[in-house]
């Protein structure tokens, strides 16, 4: 089992963690996670976002880059900005980190966003399989021309040919998409009929596939000696990050695990994310299907950081040492 942390930097208005708090704890924590054997971090992505969502992640993931050694940069990127930038930023983090970057390319859902960066949303397919194909090939080192320019980005990524590249998303086209373009498949729902129009449609054309799939253990997990205590503290938060996917999804429906919750209860039944003791934890990391990872989310909504480093903690202290040694609980 491998483990990572999630970061979005999103904060509830009014009830979260204030963004000049959240950030220094991004470097802390990820610093002090990668010293305890974390194997990555995870970096998502969204524009003009009221809770102030990360807008770039590639920036955040260069001040990780400075601060750990050892665990994997994955960068979720919507092909919404120009393919030369991004890919300049790539390479950057990639020579930052001594070759620790992965991407995470997804099409986008939220009209706003293209919208904001002048792209039609009608049109998202054809962008995104056109931004996808010119950056792919710019990280590769290649010459390439797009829109009337051409160009090729310099320093190369330290990884050769280019950074390893997942492709995201929740319907049969996304899979046979990251089948003929990408590295490999990340679905964003937990639908085995997508692996399995991956795989066939790797198998059809040749290639090796590498499925990530759904966790299983919610898309992000708290750890807590007293689950009821710390539910009462982050369910508010966790309530918004529902809610707030529900509404960007509502825009454009397609298949989702999120949905509008009303209550605090109801986010705690969702299934959504996962508040924990230690000994449950450990069930919940054995039950993650390789070689997808198991999501902590210290931050999530604006959770207070230290209801996050206590999470952390309690991870390493007492869910890593059973699952390293085979242990019952």
């Amino acid at each position: 089992m491998t483990w990572m942390l999630r970061y979005d930097l999103r904060s509830a208005p009014g009830i979260g963690a204030p963004h000049d708090k959240l950030y220094p704890a991004v470097l802390e924590q990820s610093a002090w996670a990668d010293r305890h054997g974390c194997d990555g971090f995870l970096f998502a992505e969204h524009h003009e976002s009221p809770d102030g969502y990360l807008p770039s992640p590639a920036a955040l993931a260069a001040a990780v880059a400075a601060r750990t050694a050892h665990g994997r940069l994955l960068i979720v990127q919507t092909p919404l900005r120009d393919p030369f930038a991004m890919a300049e930023d790539i390479a950057v983090v990639d020579n930052i980190s001594s070759g620790r970057v992965e991407l995470l390319l997804t099409m986008g859902y939220v009209p706003a966003e293209f919208a904001f960066y002048g792209e039609q949303f009608a049109h998202r397919v054809g962008t995104f399989l056109e931004k996808s194909a010119v950056l792919l090939s710019l990280l590769a080192g290649e010459r390439v021309h797009y829109r009337g320019r051409g160009g090729t980005v310099t320093p190369r990524p330290v990884q050769r040919p280019r950074p390893p590249v997942r492709f995201g998303g929740a319907t049969p086209a996304s899979a046979r998409r990251a089948a003929r373009m990408a590295d490999a498949y990340m679905p964003m729902i937990p639908d085995p009929q997508l692996l399995e129009i991956y795989r066939d449609e790797c198998a059809r054309l040749g290639g090796t596939p590498l499925a990530y799939p759904f966790p299983g253990a919610g898309l992000s997990v708290i750890v807590t000696e007293d689950p009821e205590r710390t539910w009462a503290v982050v369910a508010p938060c966790l309530r918004h990050d529902a809610n707030s996917y529900a509404r960007w999804r509502s825009a454009e429906p397609t298949a989702s695990p999120y949905q509008t919750l009303s209550s605090d209860s109801e986010i705690r039944n969702s299934g959504l994310h996962s508040v924990v003791t230690p000994d449950e934890c450990v069930s919940l990391a054995r039950q993650v299907p390789a070689p997808a990872s198991l999501l902590l989310h210290p931050l999530a909504g604006g959770v207070p950081p230290d209801v996050g480093w206590q999470s952390l903690h309690l991870f390493v202290d007492k869910v890593l040492p059973p699952l390293a040694s085979g242990s019952p609980q």
